[in-house]
């Protein structure tokens, strides 16, 4: 997915608007009352730095409860999130770049079965560090197990949480946010929308599956009152537009062009 536009959000925050600092969860692709299975995620403490020793650059280790010698190391270097996994003298994947945001936090990390293989993958969250609305903006990395060895897929959205995470007819995957603006609806007034598509896991990478279940991909009107409704404020010509902005420069890589 293409970068969210932070322009946007930016002036979103200039205009005073008392929907600006809303969190997302009010606009979510699932009414609250909607039963909903979820990926089990299990987050991971970061283990205590020595301090003593100093570093040249931001580092931070996550242990494997109940495994013996499995480590992700994650890293900031030169601009760049990295990301290492390995087991004893094992390198199960090697340094790997998965997001250009700076350093405001640290990164956040999860386990789960989320290929549904049988073997442990991992999720890093790393935070734009923006202001207001541009705060949910994040980098989200899947570290996903294959066979012996990980690879990695790297995508940016909105306030993920275990609530993204979710098997729907039976298959894995995870709900992608998305935030667009258009100059002109129905009414003649520009509005901003919440576009939400499914990626699906798929072995050690994903795609975008929207065929997995019927309300997606989703589009919905970002207004001041809690609204989980697929918008009828747009023509489907600029439906269209809003999902194929969306889903532009889906998978980052560190060559990748931010919007």
């Amino acid at each position: 997915m293409s970068r969210p536009n932070l322009m946007i959000l930016t002036a979103l925050l200039l205009t005073g608007s008392s929907i600006a600092y809303a969190y997302n969860k009010d606009h979510g692709p699932f009414p609250p009352e909607a039963k909903i299975e979820q990926i089990k995620l299990t987050e991971l403490k970061a283990e205590p730095q020595d301090e003593s020793k100093g570093k040249a650059v931001d580092q931070w280790r996550f242990l494997l409860p109940g495994d013996n010698g499995t480590q992700l190391l994650v890293s900031h270097e030169a601009g760049l999130f990295l990301a290492e996994l390995t087991k004893g003298q094992t390198v199960l994947l090697k340094k790997t770049a998965f997001s250009d945001f700076d350093v405001f936090v640290g990164p956040t990390v999860y386990t789960g079965d989320l290929n549904q293989d049988g073997v442990t993958d991992f999720v890093i969250y790393s935070y734009s560090g923006g202001c207001g609305l541009a705060s949910g903006c994040c980098s989200v990395c899947f570290v996903l197990s294959a066979g012996k060895d990980y690879r990695v897929t790297s995508v940016t959205t909105f306030w993920p949480d275990e609530s993204n995470f979710v098997i729907l007819n039976g298959k894995p995957c995870f709900v992608l946010t998305a935030f667009e603006r258009l100059e002109k609806c129905r009414q003649g007034k520009s509005h901003t929308f919440w576009v939400y598509n499914l990626l699906g896991f798929k072995g050690d990478g994903m795609k975008v599956d929207n065929g997995i279940h019927p309300d997606f991909p989703k589009i919905i009107w970002y207004t001041d009152k809690p609204n989980h409704a697929e918008t009828t404020i747009i023509t489907d010509d600029q439906k269209k537009l809003l999902r194929e902005s969306s889903l532009k420069n889906l998978f980052w890589t560190a060559t990748s062009t931010p919007r």
